[in-house]
């Protein structure tokens, strides 16, 4: 079937060249002028322009912001590999941040399954794995993730119970409870979080002094610190103090943005 060119039969008028070539006059002199009055606006008023645009921001993700993130991130997630095909590591990586819809996979879970097998004994990361393993079979749920992904986060939370001074190594990949591992398990039954492994000191001298390493190549080191901080005291991404899209604002979200990445094994 042959296709029909539908600007013959169809009286249009477009615009010839430029930027805005092949759309309607009206568009395009619309577009032109909602540039132009933005432009003026930041230049003759920043300070009015910068509280319309951050309310604009906040309005937009406030109605569009759960859409768009089921439309870009959460079909994938819920679409398991074809028979012989395995995960692959940004797949998994992609699925971690949504462990929301993961209960099972949150860091309270899986920390207090660590503190659970160290109250009852040596524990390594395979048999940490494992026992979860064994606990999503209990509950009847499907392994939302790689098994490999799993055995990265029990390494990675190990890595901070043990900076923490909650585990000890025994031997080559093993680890038990020390004193105040024992006393943390009793203390926090649900689990631990960076928000109260942040409260021991040997902990909060590692963030301090990670902050400060990420900050080298930042020009604003001490609002990069403080964002980087701030997510490991718990501080959520919008309590960033600075004034929208200054360079400290900017910064304080890079090393907000930063610890997240490490808080991810």
């Amino acid at each position: 079937m042959s296709s029909i060119d539908m600007s013959r039969h169809l009286c249009v008028r477009t615009v010839e060249a430029g930027l805005y070539k092949g759309f309607n006059p009206t568009v395009a002199l619309s577009a032109k002028l909602a540039i132009l009055v933005l432009v003026v606006s930041l230049v003759g008023f920043p300070t009015t322009a910068a509280t319309f645009a951050e309310t604009l921001r906040e309005m937009t993700l406030l109605l569009f912001a759960s859409c768009w993130v089921y439309l870009l991130g959460v079909p994938p997630l819920y679409r398991r590999p074809a028979a012989g095909v395995g995960w692959s590591r940004p797949a998994a990586r992609r699925l971690r941040m949504f462990e929301n819809d993961y209960p099972l996979l949150s860091t309270p879970t899986l920390t207090a399954l660590i503190l659970q097998l160290g109250t009852a004994g040596e524990l390594t990361a395979d048999g940490c794995t494992e026992a979860f393993l064994a606990l999503l079979r209990t509950a009847h749920e499907p392994l939302a993730v790689p098994r490999e992904a799993v055995r990265e986060r029990f390494e990675g939370h190990i890595r901070q119970f043990e900076i923490a001074r909650l585990l000890e190594p025994v031997a080559d990949g093993t680890w038990r409870l020390t004193q105040r591992g024992r006393a943390a398990a009793s203390a926090h039954p649900q689990g631990l979080d960076p928000t109260d492994l942040v409260l021991y000191p040997e902990y909060a001298a590692h963030i301090r002094a990670s902050a400060r390493s990420h900050a080298e190549a930042d020009p604003r080191a001490a609002s990069y610190d403080a964002g980087y901080y701030a997510r490991r005291q718990g501080q959520p991404f919008t309590a960033n103090p600075h004034m929208l899209n200054t360079a400290d604002f900017l910064s304080w979200e890079n090393g907000w943005m930063e610890a997240l990445d490490d808080e991810r094994p």
